[in-house]
């Protein structure tokens, strides 16, 4: 089959931990990413909501004896979905553990269309699994944020901010959490009488008391010490937290109890990197590319040199280094400044002339990029991090049409209709000569699903509100255009469901634009 939906579950969020028998709520998203509406041939198209003692979720099969391993908590009925269309349900779930298995933590999952009353394109790829969640009553600490400096010098200290939260059902016992310096992007918790040659603890905290749903943010200072497995000059260092790392505590969950912020640089040297970059959303062959790049120095001492390039690619990443010859990238502009040093910032502008890269293929994503010391001719403490990423830009000769913002009243009047305002832009590199046509709509996603052509009309998540022709638009330049738009609610919307205001601009493609992904916009 060739032709059909496929619904697959797209997002699943529920609280971390709940006490056993007691009810939650799990939201989760489903859509349909086939090519034809999905339609149960009998009975609903259920979402069912499990906790299971594996990972590995177990399709039911029908009239067969219920799992030992996993058990259903929650579902509801999703109703039919349109091609592309996404819905979110609420599934009211109760914390029930499969019958005769020990433990406080289950695996959360949840499956779309157990029964296959509709007949989809893949018929495998209907679950998803969320991860663990804690059931019972204790505490559950987790470490959800460890913030230090980018580099600091060997043996020096240094500040680290660690956010510790109780997600557990109970308050917890007063603990510490300690700082770690790793050769690996991971943490273990210490084993008694063996310690890690990979991970060496640098710094320790106190940790008061915690109620359930609690956090609290504590700073230490630690001391820049590698582990014992650190043996090369520029061995890569990463930097964590344990909380409650001897164990010490009983909890819920106790598979959660590290976390890694990322790489520190550990040394005397400066450290390059590109943290903004601005530019044309479109280019063209030939067209002058004006914009800026802002470069720091998170180092630890002063940069001599600072170049930056500018480039086109056809990669969504850059290689740290200059590639002579590259087909995936062309350079664009280089931004100087003749030094620049630690803990500082410099935006400097560039402009010059855009060319794609040879490899570049009409209608492939092209994305505008910048690297610092492409040459590598400033020693640093690292050179994995000279690299920047803004987004992709249309190529070519066109209009590009986008809603940048709405203005509406903050809650739904009772009147039949009312004002609302879009600003809507051209991004693109030639003018708007026709019209096109701005529609507004109402919402129970935050996302405005374009209609397909061929129907249905409107989508049971969203109801069209009225729009206007939006007429000549030069490049670079906005119009805000004033819609009368009336009260029109969802068909899917429940009573006190939160609404989402969005827009569509030429979703019927009556205009040619060098982007056709951007022409919606939404808002609360």
């Amino acid at each position: 089959m060739d032709h059909g939906p496929d619904l697959i579950i797209t997002e699943l969020r529920a609280p971390d931990s709940v006490r056993g028998g007691d009810p939650f709520t799990a939201t989760v998203k489903v859509c349909n990413q086939g090519s034809a509406a999905a339609f149960p041939q009998s009975g609903g198209t259920f979402l069912q909501v499990y906790l299971s003692t594996t990972s590995t979720q177990e399709v039911p099969a029908p009239n067969a004896p219920p799992s030992t391993q996993q058990v259903t908590v929650g579902e509801v009925d999703v109703g039919p979905l349109e091609v592309q269309q996404c819905v979110t349900r609420a599934v009211l779930a109760n914390a029930q553990t499969p019958s005769g298995q020990p433990g406080t933590a289950f695996y959360l999952g949840a499956s779309i269309d157990t029964g296959q009353s509709v007949t989809e394109l893949d018929e495998t790829n209907n679950g998803f699994v969320h991860g663990l969640m804690g059931v019972g009553l204790g505490p559950d600490l987790v470490v959800s944020e460890v913030h230090t400096p980018a580099s600091v010098r060997l043996g020096a200290g240094f500040l680290a901010d660690v956010r510790v939260c109780n997600v557990g059902t109970m308050p917890s016992s007063s603990t510490e959490a300690k700082i770690y310096l790793s050769t690996l992007d991971t943490l273990s918790l210490p084993t008694p009488g063996s310690p890690a040659a990979t991970q060496v603890p640098v710094g320790t905290v106190p940790v008061p008391v915690l109620e359930a749903g609690e956090c609290l943010t504590v700073r230490t200072q630690a001391f820049a010490e590698p582990p014992p497995a650190a043996t090369q000059p520029e061995q890569p260092l990463y930097v964590g937290a344990i909380i409650d790392p001897d164990q010490q505590r009983p909890e819920l969950r106790e598979d959660n109890n590290t976390r890694v912020a990322g790489r520190l640089g550990v040394g005397l040297g400066p450290d390059l990197v590109v943290t903004d970059l601005t530019g044309p959303a479109n280019v063209s062959p030939g067209r002058p590319f004006s914009g800026s790049v802002k470069v720091c120095n998170v180092g630890t001492d002063r940069a001599m040199d600072v170049r930056a390039d500018v480039l086109l690619s056809t990669e969504a990443s850059l290689s740290s280094s200059q590639v002579p010859g590259s087909q995936t990238e062309s350079f664009v502009a280089q931004a100087q400044a003749p030094g620049l040093d630690a803990g500082r910032c410099v935006t400097l502008p560039v402009s010059g002339i855009s060319y794609p890269p040879s490899a570049f293929q009409p209608g492939a994503p092209l994305y505008l990029g910048a690297r610092v010391d492409g040459m590598q001719s400033v020693p640093e403490l690292r050179d994995d991090n000279n690299t920047f990423t803004k987004g992709t830009v249309g190529e070519g000769h066109g209009p590009d049409l986008v809603v940048r913002s709405m203005k509406g009243p903050g809650n739904l009047p009772d009147s039949p209709s009312f004002l609302i305002e879009a600003r809507v832009c051209n991004v693109g590199t030639e003018s708007l000569s026709g019209s096109a046509y701005l529609e507004l709509f109402l919402a129970t996603e935050a996302a405005v699903t374009i209609p397909p052509s061929s129907g249905p009309y409107p989508m049971q998540t969203q109801a069209p509100l009225g729009g206007e022709n939006v007429s000549y638009l030069p490049a670079g330049q906005c119009q805000t255009v004033a819609v009368n738009a009336y009260r029109t609610l969802p068909t899917g919307a429940q009573p006190g469901q939160p609404l989402y205001l969005g827009a569509a601009i030429d979703s019927i493609r009556s205009v040619q634009e060098l982007n056709e992904d951007n022409n919606t916009f939404i808002q609360g």
